[in-house]
């Protein structure tokens, strides 16, 4: 559900209100200007004295930005909740587990984008409702301004998927370590089974020189609340792996 591309209404409840660094452009076209050479440069000096530091909290240059914000980012988590559809109808519990925890990595699948979200306006919400996928409802909202904090929950006949996340990040030179705080939750109404787990470390690759890329890694273990039952995702750092 990415949501650039989405079929299914959507509301934004400061849509007439621009946030601060959309103000300071004077423009609200929704193209992306490509991170050039000149774009860097301007990165670079902002960042010069930022190492070791958490960025969250730093105004950077606007090109960086996508034209979407944090909240829509949010509500793409769901792009793939079929697999939670799927998931109860299953008969066996661990078929269900199965399910929850592709979903849990398929979340990641959105999470390639380079761009930087804009942030929202304390309170602000974004809602996306699709009522060709079982009467989905998803509404995020932003609930904390220092620290940002986001928060998200959607629903539909089958299940309800819940989450916050609190980013911290540490500038390291010419890479940007990312690592969400929260918890992910998801809740199969039809079996009354209450899944819980824990996102990824996430590394910014390249800010500077070289071509910039992500790469998602660290153990995640997805939990069935109402048995015990526990399934745990290894991913690898593209270095291990080749």
């Amino acid at each position: 559900m990415d949501t650039t591309k989405q079929e299914g209404s959507v509301r934004n409840s400061h849509e007439s209100v621009p946030s601060e660094e959309t103000a300071s452009t004077g423009s609200n076209d929704d193209s992306t200007e490509p991170v050039t050479t000149e774009n860097r440069q301007g990165l670079l000096k902002v960042l010069t004295k930022a190492i070791g530091l958490d960025v969250t909290a730093i105004t950077l240059p606007v090109t960086l930005n996508e034209p979407a914000s944090f909240l829509m980012r949010l509500c793409e988590q769901i792009q793939y909740s079929d697999l939670l559809d799927k998931a109860s109808q299953c008969e066996e519990s661990t078929e269900r587990l199965l399910y929850v925890s592709i979903f849990a990595a398929s979340v990641f699948a959105v999470a390639e984008r380079i761009g930087k979200p804009f942030n929202p306006l304390l309170g602000e919400t974004f809602e996306y409702v699709d009522e060709k996928r079982s009467n989905l409802r998803c509404i995020s909202e932003q609930v904390s301004h220092h620290p940002p904090i986001g928060a998200i929950h959607a629903e539909n006949d089958n299940f309800m998927f819940w989450t916050s996340q609190q980013l911290k990040t540490k500038f390291t030179g010419n890479s940007l370590d990312c690592h969400s705080l929260g918890s992910s939750n998801v809740y199969l109404k039809k079996t009354n089974e209450h899944f819980r787990w824990h996102g990824l470390q996430t590394t910014v690759h390249n800010i500077i020189v070289g071509k910039v890329w992500l790469d998602h890694y660290g153990e995640m273990e997805v939990t069935n609340k109402l048995n015990g039952d526990k399934a745990k995702l290894d991913f690898y750092q593209m270095w291990m792996v080749q």
